[in-house]
């Protein structure tokens, strides 16, 4: 008996340790993806090692609170997050196939419907960014969608289990879903805000404006003017 309770502890470690190296490994190849992605342009500016860390935090924390909310979903309905992650699939598909077009990367349209979909796959998970330029408002409706679903999957597993039975676990997950969730935004916003590449070149070309010797001269002489 002895033996078949510490075989099982035995399984539970090594599939926590799986499932956390899988986590890293997603959010690692994401954070390396954009940075690979600047790397590779002359027109962009490469990341810095804050910059890597800051992204690295932001897609852990919302990746571990995509697979959480769905693993509390399908601890009580499989089939039920199996057709949630389904729908999203298609709709996030259909999104990048109507809204989003890959010109520079696909050679014809079929290519791109392809790509869309692969995408789409991942977009059950995490975000890529799918072309070049602005990602405000496609972050926005991004997040916003995975919110919706993950406080739709947290409320059903909170009103299907009892706080009774086991209220560490039951707090414990509700708190870390959101809190991973919330965590995510935030490094996402001190990334696009504090570390981003743009935003820290921005940075050194006003603070060598303002050493030049004439610009407070100028700027005074503006300033009296007016």
């Amino acid at each position: 008996m002895l033996l078949i309770e510490n075989f099982f502890s035995d399984i539970v470690i090594l599939q926590v340790w799986t499932v956390m190296m899988a986590l890293i490994s997603i959010a690692w190849s994401l954070t390396f993806y954009h940075r690979s992605v600047r790397y590779s342009r002359d027109d962009k500016h490469t990341l810095k090692c804050s910059a890597i860390v800051v992204a690295f935090c932001w897609h852990l924390m919302s990746t571990l609170s995509r697979v959480l909310a769905l693993s509390l979903l399908a601890s009580l309905f499989p089939v039920w997050m199996g057709c949630v992650c389904a729908l999203h699939w298609g709709v996030m598909s259909i999104w990048l196939a109507i809204g989003q077009h890959h010109s520079a990367s696909c050679s014809s349209r079929c290519d791109e419907l392809l790509l869309s979909a692969a995408l789409g796959l991942a977009y059950v998970l995490a975000f890529i960014s799918p072309k070049d330029g602005p990602t405000r408002y496609l972050y926005l409706a991004y997040y916003l969608v995975c919110f919706m679903e993950n406080t739709g999957a947290l409320v059903v597993w909170c009103v299907s289990n009892n706080s009774n039975d086991n209220p560490f676990l039951y707090y414990g997950a509700a708190g870390a879903q959101m809190l991973t969730f919330f965590l995510g935004i935030i490094f996402l916003l001190v990334y696009y805000n504090r570390c981003h590449p743009t935003v820290i070149s921005r940075n050194k070309l006003a603070e060598e404006d303002l050493s030049k010797p004439g610009f407070s001269k100028s700027y005074n002489m503006r300033r009296s003017s007016s």
